[in-house]
């Protein structure tokens, strides 16, 4: 994890999966992240990550426009396996957070945080979610994006190279439990929005 036709933030979007319910047809959406979306994205945020983001740092990124949630349906959504505390319909089940920053006078699509409730993993909801922060960096004109991740996340590692990420360097050291970071970048000129599978 780092510490992320288009997609408006403000605009919500609709995208089939199988679900735990294993319901014929059931969906997910995509839409901008809430104020009060912020106590289950916290909650998915300490089950996926072995030093969890506080409630504060994901406070200062919920008017990013690229803080982005996937979320169950609204309407005949069964909550059983549904990790979030708040029980919520339509409950948060995964969120991703990004931004544009300066390196050497480029700019670049930086993905800060990227979880998936684990009732929810393996359902493309980490692509999708990952598809909806392309998409909308598509109009930015940025040439590439990068993000840290542990070392040893190899099902995340799988998620990023089948985009298309590859390794850059790594870091030491570089979460607070002492486990170190491999950076991956993305050449977008490169990027085709639908992934190797």
């Amino acid at each position: 994890m780092s510490k992320n036709s288009a997609i408006s933030p403000k605009k919500e979007s609709h995208f089939p999966i199988l679900s735990p319910e294993d319901s014929p047809t059931p969906l997910f959406s995509i839409c901008k992240a809430r104020r009060e979306d912020l106590l289950d994205i916290l909650e998915i945020e300490r089950v996926s990550c072995p030093s969890p983001w506080n409630f504060e740092i994901l406070n200062y990124f919920i008017d990013n426009s690229t803080f982005i949630v996937a979320t169950t349906p609204a309407i005949k959504s069964s909550t059983s396996n549904i990790l979030p505390i708040s029980k919520n319909v339509p409950a948060i089940i995964g969120f991703i957070i990004a931004d544009i920053v300066s390196e050497n006078g480029t700019q670049i699509c930086h993905i800060k945080d990227l979880a998936v409730s684990p009732s929810w993993r393996k359902n493309g909801i980490g692509t999708k979610l990952l598809c909806s922060i392309f998409e909308h960096f598509s109009f930015k004109e940025l040439s590439y994006a990068k993000l840290e991740v542990r070392k040893n996340n190899a099902d995340a590692i799988s998620i990023y190279t089948k985009f298309g990420f590859s390794l850059h360097h790594e870091i030491s050291n570089y979460y607070s439990d002492g486990e170190d970071a491999i950076v991956l970048t993305l050449n977008f000129t490169k990027f085709k929005i639908h992934p190797k599978m």
